[in-house]
C-alpha cells in the first residue's frame, strides 16, 4: 500500500486559498479602478470645456453662437450643445 504524504493536501488547500484571495482582491480593486477612471474622465472633460466656458462668459447670444462655432471648428473631437436658461438649444 502506497502512503500519501501531507504535501498534496497542503499544496491543494494553499492553491485554493490563493486563488480565492486573488479573486477577492481583483473584485475589490476593480471597483476602485472603475471609480478612478470615471473621475479622471470627468476631470478631463471639465478641463477641455473650461476654455470654452471662459470665452462664453458674459457674451450675448449672437456672440455665443459665433464663439461656439469657432471652438467646434478647432475641436471637432468634442460634441457639445449650448442651451439657454430655459433649456432651449
Amino acid at each position: 500500500m502506497k502512503r500519501r504524504g501531507i504535501f498534496r493536501k497542503v499544496f491543494s488547500y494553499t492553491a485554493i486559498f490563493l486563488v480565492l484571495l486573488i479573486c477577492v482582491t481583483v473584485a475589490l480593486f476593480s471597483q476602485q479602478f472603475i471609480s478612478f477612471y470615471n473621475t479622471a474622465q470627468t476631470q478631463q472633460l471639465f478641463h477641455s470645456y473650461q476654455d470654452l466656458y471662459a470665452r462664453l462668459h458674459g457674451k450675448n447670444s449672437e456672440e455665443v453662437v459665433s464663439v461656439a462655432q469657432k471652438y467646434y471648428e478647432n475641436n471637432q473631437t468634442f460634441s457639445f450643445f449650448l442651451a439657454d436658461s430655459e433649456n432651449r438649444v
